[in-house]
């Protein structure tokens, strides 16, 4: 077609009309972003302004800060998430780990059908993702894109198709305060969970099994200050289950606690990083050519209250490290000599490159050839350390003193010592003639406890250094401080928060004299005396102590008087909810939830030492009657106390035929025992508990009912019975103090119980 003058003319006429009209109208108005988008694969994209098909419309579509909400179903696409919102699945906040039971129910399937490296690329801080199945991407199925700061991965399944190609199930690199939690993956190519080049963030509460990773199926390398809390983490078939760091990066910081690793190729745990803890974790069946717990560079790290048994590995290896402190652990029942890259296996082996390690309050039995190997030509410090029934012996190579030990396992062996010297500081080994000597020492310092054995010692106290404690190891009535021709006072305090505990104090002028500073005495019994406490330069805080008799008069401070113990200590336990309380001398178990230090008095028969004389009955089953307090040291929570029968009392017919009832003391305004009750049956009303025929239980006892309030549980009705004092801090008078609940039970209490990265 040929164009004329006039046909140029009307198309020139036609543009600047359709111009016209547009600057008239004006441009077409933007979608708006949405607080709240909805998915579902039934809809179409544009159903109305909030409602999509598919995540990546719906995300583009939800403005910062926004939340979108996906329907169960399958959604094949892969995402990229590039602003802060939220993505709910349809099993938000439901657990998923098989562990603690699953998750039933439709799940929100992002799919990417091997059609993408990653299936979710997180590409702005402050994401949450929350209730997904994620798989099929061939490579990390969750990734981020330069940073995801503030990420929040929880309540998600991750798996991999094994048969094909794939990456990690998540690793976010690059970020800070990121928490990756409750989450459940499983047959995955590589790492699990990976949170690396990254700071302060924490992996919590996951499950991971069948992770084929070359690293770790839980792997942080360039970290600092990542957590790693909780997670359970089996069936690792190449590599370890838990690295925190990696050769020679430079990680530091961070908590490893609480774990549960089984069934790994290699490390249960790895430590690369520097000043880390390692704590309450259970590592067994590991194959490691290391350690069940492997330690490299990790200097100035603690190892704390970790079980290591059953693996065909090192116990715990400590290689090109120094200052490393391993405490109160487990370790036992670990045979590494199938390998040959040690020669021989140990609970414990310190390498060559390593220096400055110190081993205490912990149970190193039943390894294969060593319990302790050091190969180090610096002295690893092995004192206060059970070794088994038969001592050291020659469970021990190397170089570094191990005398003083334990003669039973952490925390109820008592220490002993070759050189004979009854007194012990617990944090350093060393031992002396006299207390005050240890006091007195220069290798003394605040926070050090003093181990007291059995026996008389005539040489009056004084303790003006602070936050010490000075504490028995035996029978109370048998360590015994006398005052027998001495005058003044038997102990003397300036120091601040010092702790005198379960002793025998006895033919003194004065017991206590708090003349600077503060004490807390606890658990001792005080006899004999002009004045029990004379606290006018100081405080002090003396309840529960026997000072007698039932009911003395020369006490001299009103709380320790109001919150006396009712009998004497016949021998005493003590120790933090996180490890419970044992009493040796019976068969049992008391269990704490809760805070504080838990203390756990034995007054002996009951017959004989009813508390405060006030006795249920008397009929009691004779052999099942112990009385017992039970208090907490700065308590708070709630508490939950389990009291086993012993076998013999369960078969006795007085427990067989009528289940035990839980009494409560009545109680005087201060909230403490009414001591002038009477008669004896008046002293006491009935109060709810559980019995299942083998224990009695008291449960969600709050810190806050606990203020002096004494409860009785005899084995039937009409039956005197065993007495329990659980008693938690609280105020009365100028002082805080330590009131008294009592529970009372007819029987006898006893144990608590390759490299490579992306």
């Amino acid at each position: 077609m040929t164009l004329t003058i006039g046909w140029l003319k009307r198309l020139t006429l036609v543009w600047l009309t359709l111009a016209a009209v547009a600057l008239s109208v004006g441009a077409l108005p933007v979608r708006a972003a949405h607080d709240d988008t909805y998915v579902d694969a039934g809809y179409a994209d544009d159903d109305g302004d909030a409602y999509f098909a598919t995540l990546q419309a719906a995300i583009d579509a939800t403005a910062a800060g926004g939340t979108v909400h996906v329907a169960a179903g399958a959604y094949h696409e892969s995402v990229t998430i590039d602003k802060g919102l939220t993505l709910l699945g349809a099993q938000a906040n439901v657990d998923p780990r098989p562990s603690q039971g699953g998750r039933s129910g439709a799940e929100s399937i992002i799919d990417a059908k091997e059609s993408a490296s990653a299936v979710i690329v997180i590409a702005a801080g402050g994401v949450e993702i929350n209730g997904f199945t994620i798989t099929g991407g061939t490579g990390d199925m969750v990734e981020e894109n330069g940073s995801a700061h503030n990420l929040l991965f929880h309540y998600n399944i991750l798996y991999d198709d094994l048969d094909t190609a794939g990456d990690e199930g998540i690793q976010i690199k690059h970020s800070d305060g990121v928490v990756i939690a409750y989450n459940y993956a499983h047959d995955i190519v590589q790492d699990a969970f990976n949170l690396s080049c990254s700071s302060n963030g924490v992996i919590r509460y996951n499950e991971a099994d069948n992770i084929h990773s070359i690293n770790a199926a839980i792997y942080c390398y360039d970290a600092t200050n990542i957590d790693i809390i909780g997670n359970l983490v089996y069936d690792v078939p190449n590599n370890d289950g838990i690295k925190l760091g990696d050769q020679d990066d430079g990680s530091t910081g961070g908590l490893v606690k609480d774990n549960v690793v089984r069934d790994v190729a290699q490390d249960g745990i790895t430590i690369y990083a520097s000043h880390a803890t390692v704590q309450g974790n259970t590592i067994h069946n590991c194959r490691s050519e290391n350690g069940a717990l492997y330690l490299y560079g990790a200097d100035d790290t603690l190892v704390l209250d970790n079980e290591i048994y059953d693996n065909a590995a090192i116990g715990l290896l400590i290689a090109n490290a120094s200052g490393v402190t391993v405490e109160g652990n487990a370790i036992r029942d670990n045979n590494d000599e199938d390998d040959t890259k040690y020669a021989g296996s140990a609970g414990v082996w310190v390498d060559s490159s390593a220096s400055g390690v110190t081993l205490r309050n912990n149970a190193i039995t039943d390894n294969k050839h060593f319990g302790l190997r050091n190969e180090s030509s610096s002295d690893v410090d092995a004192r206060l350390n059970w070794w088994g029934a038969d001592g050291p012996g020659g469970s021990i190579a190397g170089g570094g003193p191990y005398s003083p030990w334990l003669d039973g396992e952490p925390p109820h062996g008592r220490p002993t010592s070759t050189d004979g010297k009854p007194v012990i500081n617990l944090d350093t080994g060393d031992t002396f003639t006299t207390i005050q000597a240890a006091i007195d020492d220069s290798n003394t310092q605040s926070g050090h406890t003093i181990s007291v054995a059995e026996g008389t010692y005539n040489q009056p106290l004084t303790l003006d250094d602070s936050n010490l404690t000075i504490r028995s190891t035996g029978a109370v009535s048998k360590t015994i401080i006398d005052g027998a021709g001495t005058s003044g006072a038997m102990i003397t305090n300036t120091g601040s928060d010092n702790v005198i505990t379960g002793l025998t104090i006895q033919n003194v002028d004065t017991a206590f004299s708090v003349s600077g500073g503060s004490l807390t005495a606890y658990a001792n019994n005080v006899s004999n005396f002009n004045t029990g406490v004379d606290a006018s330069g100081g405080t002090i805080d003396a309840t529960h102590n026997w000072w007698g008799a039932v009911d003395p008069s020369n006490v001299g401070d009103a709380d320790a008087d109001a919150f006396r113990l009712g009998a004497p200590v016949v021998s005493y336990v003590d120790g933090t909810t996180s490890v419970g309380l044992y009493d040796a001398t019976a068969d049992g178990y008391t269990v704490f939830r809760g805070s504080g230090t838990l203390v756990l008095v034995n007054h002996g028969d009951s017959l004989r030492h009813a508390p405060f004389g006030k006795a249920v009955s008397p009929h009691a089953v004779e052999g099942c009657a112990d009385a017992y307090d039970v208090f907490a040291i700065d308590g708070s929570g709630s508490y939950h106390v389990s009291m086993p029968i012993t076998a013999t009392c369960q078969s006795d017919p007085a427990v067989t035929t009528s289940a035990p009832r839980l009494l409560q003391f009545v109680l005087d305004d201060a909230l403490a025992p009414d001591t002038t009750c009477s008669p004896d049956e008046d002293c006491w009303t009935e109060r709810t508990a559980t019995y299942d025929g083998t224990a009695l239980t008291a449960s969600g006892i709050g810190a806050d009912s606990l203020l002096g309030t004494p409860f009785s549980a005899p084995v039937r009705k009409g039956a005197e019975s065993t007495a329990v004092a659980l008693t938690t801090f609280g105020a009365s008078s100028a002082n805080p103090v330590l009131p008294a609940l009592v529970l009372t039970l007819s029987t006898m209490l006893g144990a608590i119980v390759w490299t490579r990265r992306r």
